[in-house]
């Protein structure tokens, strides 16, 4: 049984990571690149705030650490709305599918905060349990858009202390571990999003394509949070 189980996974791991390595035809690539290269911009965005936030106040410069932190949780805001876009455009669409991919579960090492961390690890054994592809699928991207949420809620709490002048070492730290909290999410949403794309059948890659532009351009303010129905 053990052994069989092993060999299960084993099979699953290869499949994303054959997927992972496949070209994407070119309507789909241009899909693929347009999400990537937001996602990439929003997070080098980020980082450079924050690293420039991180540097003021290793030189005592508080009124512009303080300005680079407001900045960097703006940032962190939209990069996590960009990726609630992709996950909200990837799960309904997914509703459409025969088959969807098959994903692997989150490590728990990959997140920086004890409380991404320990959903991480409630997620890798839920992830074992559900036996269908679409049930770890949907898990997944749940998962992922729950951990984006609340690290850029936690962002932005940490940041409206340090602008009031309250907070302390453990505040700023807090800024770099949720910081790659919001890192792993991205690399997970672009992992699945390409394994997606490759299950996606041509005549719904219009459609698709419509929902992840439009998603991504909506105000922040105008988008629903996203919570994928469990199946």
């Amino acid at each position: 049984m053990l052994f069989g189980w092993i060999t299960k996974l084993r099979e699953r791991r290869r499949a994303v990571l054959q997927s992972w390595r496949a070209r994407l035809p070119e309507e789909k690539l241009r899909l693929f690149d347009l999400a990537e290269v937001e996602l990439n911009a929003c997070s080098t965005m980020l980082g450079v705030a924050l690293d420039d936030a991180l540097s003021f106040r290793a030189d005592r410069r508080w009124s512009q650490a303080r300005e680079g932190v407001a900045v960097s949780s703006a940032l962190a805001d939209r990069l996590a709305d960009r990726l609630e876009a992709i996950l909200e455009a990837v799960g309904e669409q997914g509703k459409h599918l025969v088959a969807v991919p098959e994903v692997l579960p989150l490590h728990s090492d990959f997140f920086g905060t004890a409380a991404a961390q320990s959903r991480a690890r409630r997620s890798s054994i839920l992830h074992e349990t559900v036996l269908s592809i679409r049930g770890r699928f949907t898990k997944k991207l749940r998962v992922l858009n729950a951990v984006a949420e609340e690290a850029t809620r936690h962002f932005q709490d940490k940041a409206a202390a340090i602008a009031e002048g309250a907070a302390g070492v453990d505040e700023w730290e807090a800024l770099i571990a949720l910081h790659s909290d919001l890192d792993t999410c991205l690399l997970e949403t672009i992992i699945l999003l390409k394994s997606f794309l490759h299950v996606l059948p041509p005549e719904q890659v219009g459609d698709f394509g419509k929902k992840l532009q439009d998603g991504m351009a909506r105000p922040a303010l105008a988008r629903r949070r996203y919570s994928p129905v469990s199946t």
